[in-house]
């Protein structure tokens, strides 16, 4: 399944990147991953995690994530932990059909659900 690289989530790849002298190169050698996958991260070409880059990166990233969002992670009230997650297509699905939204709003909105 993975992990899906949410704005919480790159902000604390990115305070660890910076944290480190050697930058991607040194947390991918640390975390046991390739740079090019870090650098997908921060870059935002990558938009999930896989699962072992997930429990490897995860232990690193602890001390950049605010605990209400560890807390969730571990309580396993994170509905993308859950199953329940809803997918970004049926997301785009609700706002293209909100009779209130106008072209502009809806337009605006599709661009931040495609960028999380």
């Amino acid at each position: 399944m993975g992990k899906v690289i949410d704005p919480v989530l790159l902000k604390a790849v990115l305070e660890l990147v910076n944290s480190k002298a050697g930058g991607q190169s040194e947390v991918a050698r640390l975390c046991g991953i390739t740079q090019k996958q870090i650098s997908n991260y921060v870059s935002g070409k990558t938009r999930a995690m896989n699962d072992e880059s997930w429990r490897k990166l995860y232990p690193f990233l602890r001390k950049f994530l605010p605990a209400e969002y560890i807390n969730r992670l571990e309580s396993g009230a994170d509905p993308e932990n859950r199953g329940d997650a809803v997918s970004r297509k049926q997301l785009i699905e609700l706002v293209i059909g909100d009779a209130e939204l106008d072209d502009a709003a809806k337009l605006r909105v599709i661009g931040i659900i495609n960028r999380v």
